[in-house]
C-alpha cells in the first residue's frame, strides 16, 4: 500500500469502527438484563473497541510523515486481521444466543411498552455495522463482506422483532420469527450435476444480496433457451439460503401459473400443510387466489420482512403479447427484498439489472459432459470429446442431453458425433419430451426453441404481415439458408438484386435503421447474438440445426432466391488469384445453400436488369461493387447461381459444383422440352449463362472454344458486356497456352468494341480487358505507354468518380518519367 493510501485508510477505518462499536455496545448494555449471556457479548465488544483504539493511535500519527512511513503493510494487515477475528467470534456468539430464543427474553425484560423505544437504537446499530462493512470493502485488505453481512442480518432481525411487536395491530398478524421460512422448493427440479459458473453466481451476488439500508434489488437473467438460466437461479438460491429469510421459486410463464404460485406461498406462510396446499386455490380457506396474492404481497411488504428472495422463472412474454402480463403489480410495494427473474427476452431492463447468460467455457462444458455421460465419456472419449464439445458450442441443454444419450445407449462420444452429423433430426427427436431418453419435466432441444418460435408467431398473428414481427419471422427462416457464424447486414441486403423482391424484405433493408429494428426482435428473443463486427450476427450451431430441421425445413422458393442472390452478389466481380482465399465466409454460405438446391426453377436465379424500375436499378447500383448504373443497363442480365458455383470450387467442393451445374442444365432442358409456355428468351439467356460457367472439358484439352460461339450468342441477346467477358475468358486460356500474340490481338479488339459501345473503359468488363492487355504488353514500355495515353482523357474525365482513374494516371506519369515498368495483372 502507498503511504498516502494508508494514511486515508488509517484515518477513516478507526473512526468507523469506534462509531459502530460504541453504538452496538450501548444497545447491548440496554438489553443486558435480558440475559447474562449478553455479558460475554459485551466483553467481546470491549475487546473490539480496544483494538479500534490501538489502530486509532496509529492513525493519529498521520501528520508525522516520518513516523507514518515506518508503518508497514504487514502491521496494518495484522491489525485488521485481529479485528476480523473478533467480529467473527462475535458473530458466533450471536448465532448461539439466537438459538436460545433471545427474542423471547427481551420481550420479558422490557414488555410491549418499552419495545418501541429500543427500535431506533437497534436501527442505529444496523447502520453502524453496515458502515463497518462498507469500510472493510473499501480498504480491499481482506474480503470479509459476506461474513459481516451475516452479522449485520442478526441486528436487522432484532429490529424486525421490535417492529413486529410495535405493529401488532397490522392486518397481517405474524408470529415471532415467522419471516424465516427457508428455501421453499417443492416440485422444483434440482439437478445433481450442476457445473459451477462462478462469473454468473458472482453477478447475481452483486445484484441481489441484502444490505442496509434496505433497497429493492431486481436482477434479470436472460439468454437463449437451454443456456442454463433456471439452474443458475436455483444454484444461487441453494448457496445463499442462509442469507435470505425466505426464498420462493415461482413459475412466471403465465399469469395463471404465477397466481397459483402466490397461492402456494400463502399456504406456506400461514402454515397450512401439503394436504391443504393441494386443494383448489379458490377453495383454500375461503379465499380467492387474488386475495391470497394480495396478502402475500402485503406480507412481503412488511417493514420487518426485508431479506426475502423471490425467483420468477420463465417470464418469456411482454405485457403486450397474447398471454403476457405485467409483473410489476406482483412485486411488493415497499423498497426492500430481492427479485430474480429468468427470461428469454432482453426487454425487461426497466425492471432492474440485466445479466445475459452466455455459452459455457470449454472447461465448464467438459465437466458437464463428464457428469452426464459418466464412464463412457471418460473411457472412450478423450479424442472425440473436444470435437463434440465444439459442435455443441457451450450450450448446457445440448451438452446434458448428449451426455444422457451417450450414457443411456452406451455409445462413445465419437459415435454420437458421427450420428449427430448424419442424422440430426433423429437425434433431436430421440431427445424430445415424449422420448424415454428425456426427463418428462425438463425441456428438450426441440421443445425449448419451439417455445421461442411460438412467442414470435403469436406476435405475428397480433401485429400482421406488414409488421416488423413478420419480417423478423421471415428473416429467422432465411437464416437457415446461411452459415450461422456470420449473418451480416452487408451480405443479406444483396438479396435486393432480384426481379421479385417480397415487400417484407424490401422494407427491412430499406435502411440500416429499419433492419436493426427487425433484428432487435430476434436479439430480444435470444435466438441470435451480436458479433464483434457492427451489423454482423451469429446463431448457436445447435439452434441453427433446430431451425433447419423444424422451423425452416420446407423448400421455400422465395427464401432460396433471396439467399442465392445475397451470397452470389456479395462476391467480387473480378476473379483474382486471391479470390478464393478472400471469400471463405461466402464459401461457407454457399456450402450451407447446397442441400437446398435440389428441385428448383432455374429461371428463379436470373436477374434482368433491363426489367428493373429506375428506383430498383438505383438500389442495385448502390449495392454492386461501385459500378455505375450504365454498367448494369448495358449488362442487361446476370445469373445469381454463377458465383455459387465458383464459391463451391473455392471451398474444394469441385464435385458438388459440377453436379449443381449439371442439375441446373438438366432442369432447364426439362423446361424447354415441355414446349413454349412463355419465357423463351429467359431460358435462352440462362442456357447461355450456364455455358459461360461451364469449365473447359479436361478430357479434350485446349482452350474453351465454345466461348467463341458464346460471344456471338451474347451479342444476339443484346449484352455486349457479356460478349466481352466471354471473349476475355477465352483469351486468358489462349495466352496461358503460350499464344500471347493471339490473346493481345483479341484483347485489343475487345477493348475497341468496349470503347465504341461504352464510351469509357471504366466499366467492369472493359476495364478487366484493359488490365489484362496492359499486363500482357508490360514487357514493351512503348506499347504500354501508347495504351495509357489512349485512355488518358478517359481517366481525366472520371478522375473524381472512378477509383481506377488516378491509378491509370499515376502509371502513365511514371512511364513517361522512365521510373519503372509496373507489373500489371488481371
Amino acid at each position: 500500500m502507498e503511504a498516502a493510501g494508508l494514511s486515508v485508510a488509517l484515518v477513516t477505518l478507526p473512526v468507523a469502527i469506534i462509531q459502530a462499536a460504541r453504538e452496538i455496545r450501548e444497545t447491548i448494555s440496554r438489553f443486558q438484563n435480558a440475559s447474562k449471556e449478553l455479558s460475554g457479548l459485551a466483553a467481546e465488544l470491549d475487546s473490539l473497541l480496544d483494538c479500534a483504539a490501538r489502530i486509532n493511535t496509529l492513525g493519529s500519527l498521520e501528520k508525522d510523515t516520518r513516523i507514518l512511513n515506518q508503518i508497514t503493510v504487514q502491521q496494518w494487515n495484522q491489525s485488521v486481521g485481529n479485528l476480523i477475528r473478533i467480529v467473527e467470534r462475535l458473530y458466533a456468539d450471536v448465532r448461539r444466543l439466537e438459538k436460545k430464543n433471545l427474542q423471547g427474553r427481551l420481550l420479558y425484560a422490557f414488555g410491549l411498552d418499552g419495545i418501541r423505544d429500543r427500535q431506533q437504537e437497534l436501527s442505529r446499530a444496523v447502520g453502524a455495522v453496515n458502515f463497518v462493512v462498507n469500510t472493510f470493502t473499501a480498504t480491499q485488505q481482506v474480503d470479509v463482506t459476506h461474513r459481516l453481512v451475516r452479522f449485520e442480518l442478526y441486528f436487522q432481525r432484532q429490529a424486525h422483532f421490535v417492529t413486529k411487536l410495535s405493529g401488532a395491530n397490522d392486518k397481517v398478524n405474524i408470529d415471532l420469527d415467522s419471516f424465516r421460512l427457508g428455501f421453499y422448493c417443492e416440485n422444483l427440479h434440482m439437478i445433481d450435476h450442476f457445473v459451477t459458473r462462478p462469473d454468473y453466481i458472482e453477478a447475481l451476488r452483486n445484484n441481489l444480496m441484502p444490505g442496509s439500508p434496505p433497497r429493492r434489488r431486481v436482477c434479470i437473467l436472460h439468454g437463449l433457451g437451454g443456456i442454463g438460466k433456471t439452474q443458475l437461479a436455483i444454484r444461487f438460491a441453494r448457496d445463499h439460503q442462509e442469507i435470505f429469510s425466505c426464498i420462493f421459486f415461482l413459475d412466471g410463464s403465465s399469469m395463471d401459473s404465477l397466481s397459483k404460485g402466490f397461492a402456494m406461498m400463502h399456504r406456506r406462510i400461514t402454515g397450512r400443510g401439503k394436504q391443504e396446499a393441494s386443494m383448489n386455490p379458490t377453495e383454500s380457506g375461503g379465499l380467492s387466489i387474488k386475495q391470497m396474492t394480495d396478502e402475500v404481497i402485503q406480507w412481503l411488504s412488511h417493514p420487518s420482512n426485508s431479506t426475502w428472495l423471490l425467483i420468477v422463472d420463465n417470464l418469456d412474454k411482454e405485457p403486450s403479447d397474447e398471454g403476457g402480463y405485467d409483473i410489476t403489480p406482483f412485486l411488493p410495494h415497499r423498497d426492500h427484498g430481492s427479485v430474480l427473474i429468468t427470461s428469454r427476452l432482453a426487454t425487461f431492463s426497466h425492471l432492474g439489472q440485466c445479466v445475459k447468460v452466455g455459452r459455457m467455457t470449454n472447461e465448464e462444458a467438459s465437466a458437464l459432459l463428464q457428469h452426464c455421460a459418466g464412464g463412457m465419456a471418460r473411457s472412450s472419449g478423450r479424442k472425440s470429446t473436444p470435437a463434440l464439445l465444439s459442435t455443441l458450442d457451450g450450450l448446457p441443454l445440448a451438452i446434458a442431453q448428449a451426455g444422457r444419450f451417450i450414457r443411456t445407449l452406451n455409445v462413445s462420444p465419437e459415435s454420437y458425433l458421427q450420428t449427430y452429423g448424419s442424422e440430426r433430426r433423429e437425434i433431436i427427436d430421440s431427445l424430445s419430451a415424449e422420448s424415454s431418453l428425456q426427463d418428462a419435466d425438463k425441456g428438450s432441444i426441440r421443445t425449448t426453441w419451439n417455445i421461442s418460435l411460438k412467442i414470435l408467431q403469436d406476435k405475428v398473428s397480433k401485429h400482421g404481415s406488414k409488421s416488423n414481427h413478420f419480417a423478423a419471422y421471415r428473416l429467422l427462416q432465411l437464416f437457415a439458408y446461411f452459415h450461422p457464424s456470420d449473418l451480416s447486414f452487408d451480405t443479406l441486403r444483396r438479396g435486393l438484386v432480384s426481379n421479385s423482391i417480397p415487400m417484407w424484405f424490401r422494407n427491412t433493408f430499406a435502411s440500416k435503421l429499419r433492419f436493426l429494428g427487425v433484428v432487435r426482435i430476434l436479439l430480444d428473443l435470444s435466438l441470435i447474438d451480436n458479433n464483434t463486427t457492427e451489423g454482423s450476427y451469429s446463431m448457436h450451431r445447435v439452434v441453427h440445426d433446430w431451425l433447419c430441421l423444424y422451423a425452416a425445413c420446407d423448400r421455400d422458393p422465395e427464401l432460396l432466391r433471396l439467399a442465392v442472390s445475397a451470397v452470389s452478389f456479395s462476391a467480387p466481380l473480378v476473379l483474382t488469384r486471391l479470390w478464393a482465399e478472400d471469400q471463405q465466409q461466402l464459401a461457407l454460405h454457399a456450402v450451407q445453400l447446397l442441400p437446398r438446391l435440389d428441385n428448383f426453377d432455374p429461371l428463379d436465379f436470373l436477374v434482368r436488369f433491363d426489367r428493373l424500375s429506375g428506383q430498383d436499378l438505383e438500389v442495385v447500383t448502390s449495392l454492386l461493387h461501385g459500378e455505375p448504373k450504365r454498367a448494369w443497363e448495358l449488362m442487361r442480365f446476370a445469373y445469381a447461381l454463377g458465383n455459387i458455383l465458383g464459391l463451391l470450387k473455392s471451398s474444394r467442393k469441385l464435385l458438388e459444383s459440377h453436379n449443381l451445374l449439371q442439375k441446373t442444365r438438366l432442369l432447364l432442358a426439362v423446361q424447354q422440352a415441355r414446349g413454349p409456355s412463355g419465357g423463351e428468351e429467359d431460358r435462352r439467356i440462362v442456357a447461355a449463362m450456364l455455358e459461360y460457367f461451364r469449365p473447359p472439358d479436361a478430357t479434350v484439352g485446349g482452350p474453351p472454344w465454345h466461348f467463341d460461339s458464346l460471344r456471338d450468342e451474347f451479342r444476339e441477346l443484346g449484352s455486349i458486356p457479356w460478349a466481352i467477358k466471354a471473349q476475355n475468358y477465352m483469351d486468358l486460356y489462349i495466352g496461358g497456352m503460350g499464344r500471347q500474340d493471339l490473346a493481345v490481338r483479341a484483347w485489343r479488339e475487345a477493348l475497341a468494341t468496349a470503347q465504341v459501345h461504352f464510351d469509357t473503359i471504366f466499366i467492369h468488363p472493359a476495364f478487366m480487358v484493359f488490365t489484362n492487355l496492359a499486363g500482357s504488353i508490360q514487357g514493351s514500355p512503348t506499347e504500354l505507354l501508347l495504351l495509357m495515353k489512349m485512355v488518358e482523357l478517359d481517366a481525366l474525365r472520371h478522375l473524381d468518380t472512378r477509383p481506377e482513374a488516378p491509378w491509370v494516371l499515376t502509371i502513365l506519369r511514371k512511364l513517361r518519367a522512365g521510373d519503372y515498368v509496373p507489373h500489371i495483372g488481371g
